[in-house]
């Protein structure tokens, strides 16, 4: 209504300012005077032609031309013009309504019988003109749209909404079916009832839908209508289908977890070969699962040497986290673990359990049990997922296990061969995974969810498969020397293999392979660090050379790696683990270890590992003799 004021005023204003311009409101009516002829009689022939074909009667135009009148009047007398202005600009005022209305009464009451049927008819034509467009733009819409009336009743549903629900697909239920809209759509009901008692002017909430298509996603927008005539006032719904937009965020979100896990795995095999500390890969397999599964927690558990089973590991929200409680299963027997209804650690909010046992050539070591709350019960992919870590977590105490039995036998056989063949092994697990990524990506792409999951499932089958070649590699490592003095002739050709795989060009100066003798252990921790700080460089230092030198220093081996490249600044990297790795080895063997780095300068690594005290006295007492 407010528009319409503005409009007409705005009308008026024009014709003032015309019949100001031309003077014509200066002259004085008479009976001898047409109304036909001046600027404002054509404004008063226009409104009549106007009105009239809106169903406006003579009075209430004339009635409401008052109200103008008076409008104006008022307006000078509000303003600060001298008495003889005022006089002036009022009876100019006078003059113009007077004619104004006199020549809209005489055109009003000009028409005859003919005019007015030609006028109504034509009036008619354009209602059913108007009519028909907004109706054929209505039901055109692509977005289903719900007319509701001021008391929530359908007032008129479009064919798109028609389509979408199938009660509704006859054209006299859409526009003559006064059905109240909380029965028709109880899915609505509560939003509907909540949005007409509230003052807010909009309303948004997405909700999925059982409709003729399926089930389908949408965004719901509830809008009071803007109505200017204070004739019409209700609901607007218009239902947006976000279902395509969310089955991509969903493709997406799986692609993204699908090479978070993949990664992961390999991330954690690496570890395992290069020998991190056990500990820490429990606790990185244990955190893995937190943020790939999101569940409430996890705890994992071993059996001891001493036949009690201890729960080792947990994750809360805190993040992981090493604990120490000992767990009794039914009957000591170690299978009913997976048959537990309960956590070894009580979890107020784990409704969900997933547990699964640890294997080691069929004996059971361990168990591994991830909860849930109630409203997030495990999925197919969640399982997949869960197991593939647990055989890592497998794989990671059985190397520990070996470690140990490699350092109480103190040899190493077989280095060479079984260093390369765990080297090939990643490779092909790399490789496996790369081309597995490319097909479960074309899936993702594709929206196909139960074909990936299908996938995955077979992906499960071969990463199982290759973690156990690697276990099998594990298990024929061996840490004893065949003949004393070898590691440096090795590790001369593990240099040389890193050359030809990275393309960076190694340096070696041996000054010390016939004087130097390590113990055991030192040669095992030896090979470790350089192959370590040389996958550190391949893929971290963007080197093109790298210098390796091995020299007898007073009671040990000493070894400088010098490499170019990008370097680092250490302090920045406290948690990296290849780092810490290399010192715990050199600390466990009590040789000494120097990391020295700036950014753009390159690396040094300076490397001191103590000879083997038994052998120096037997080629000390040797010397002694054939001197």
């Amino acid at each position: 209504m407010i528009e319409a004021w503005r409009i007409s005023i705005q009308s008026l204003n024009v014709a003032l300012f015309s019949a100001v311009a031309s003077g014509e409101a200066e002259e004085q009516i008479s009976l001898d005077t047409q109304f036909n002829e001046t600027v404002i009689d054509k404004f008063s022939i226009e409104e009549v032609h106007k009105h009239r074909s809106r169903g406006i009667t003579l009075g209430m135009f004339l009635g409401l031309v008052k109200y103008y009148r008076r409008s104006y009047f008022d307006l000078i007398r509000e303003q600060s013009f001298t008495p003889h202005e005022e006089r002036v600009y009022l009876e100019f005022l006078e003059r113009f309504f007077d004619r104004f209305e006199i020549g809209y009464s005489v055109e009003w009451n000009s028409l005859n019988a003919s005019q007015v049927a030609d006028e109504l008819r034509e009036q008619n034509r354009a209602l059913t003109n108007e009519k028909n467009k907004y109706l054929t733009i209505f039901e055109s819409l692509y977005d289903p749209v719900i007319l509701l009336d001021h008391g929530n009743n359908i007032e008129n549903i479009n064919q798109a909404a028609a389509e979408l629900f199938q009660e509704y697909d006859l054209p006299a239920h859409r526009y003559y079916d006064q059905q109240p809209a909380d029965q028709a759509f109880p899915w609505m009901a509560v939003e509907i009832t909540g949005f007409a008692q509230s003052a807010e002017q909009e309303l948004v909430v997405v909700k999925s839908l059982q409709t003729t298509q399926g089930e389908r996603h949408f965004q719901v927008k509830m809008k009071r209508m803007q109505d200017v005539s204070e004739k019409y006032r209700g609901t607007v719904l218009i239902l947006n289908d976000l279902t395509e937009r969310i089955k991509k965020e969903e493709a997406i979100t799986l692609n993204r977890a699908i090479q978070k896990w993949v990664n992961t795995l390999v991330d954690i095999s690496h570890r395992i070969s290069s020998g991190m500390d056990t500990d820490e890969i429990l606790l990185i397999a244990m955190e893995s699962i937190f943020n790939l599964v999101h569940p409430e927690a996890a705890v994992l558990g071993l059996w001891e040497s001493d036949g009690r089973f201890a729960i080792r590991y947990r994750v809360t929200a805190l993040g992981p986290e090493k604990v120490n409680f000992h767990y009794v299963p039914a009957n000591n027997d170690p299978e009913t673990i997976t048959s537990a209804v309960e956590f070894p650690i009580p979890q107020k909010n784990a409704h969900h359990i997933f547990p699964i046992l640890l294997k080691q050539n069929e004996r059971v070591i361990g168990g591994l049990w991830v909860g849930r709350e109630i409203n997030s019960p495990f999925n197919p992919s969640d399982q997949i997922v869960c197991e593939s870590l647990a055989q890592q977590i497998s794989i990671a105490i059985e190397h520990a296990l070996m470690t140990a039995q490699l350092q109480s036998s103190a040899v190493v056989e077989e280095r060479a061969r079984l260093a390369r063949e765990m080297h090939d092994g990643l490779s092909q697990i790399l490789g496996f995974l790369s081309l597995e990524m490319q097909s479960l990506e074309l899936l993702v792409k594709q929206g196909k969810i139960d074909e990936t999951l299908e996938e995955l499932t077979k992906a499960r089958t071969r990463i199982r498969d290759a973690q156990a070649e690697v276990r099998e590699n594990i298990l024929n490592l061996r840490t004893a020397l065949t003949n004393d003095g070898e590691v440096i002739p090795f590790l001369r050709e593990y240099i040389q293999e890193f050359e030809l795989q990275t393309g960076i060009e190694t340096h070696v100066e041996d000054s010390a392979s016939a004087s130097v003798h390590l113990a055991s252990m030192c040669e095992v921790q030896l090979v470790r660090i350089i192959q370590e700080a040389l996958t550190n460089i391949r893929l971290h230092a963007d080197a093109n050379h790298v210098w390796v030198r091995f020299c007898q220093e007073k009671y040990g081996l000493g070894v400088n790696i010098t490499v170019d490249g990008i370097g680092f600044i250490e302090t920045e990297l406290k948690k990296h683990f290849g780092l810490k790795s290399m010192r715990e080895r050199t600390e466990s063997v009590n040789g000494r270890i120097v990391i020295e780095s700036q950014p753009g300068m390159g690396t040094r690594i300076s490397l001191w590992l103590p000879v083997d005290s038994q052998s120096h006295q037997e080629k000390t007492h040797a010397q002694a003799i054939t001197a």
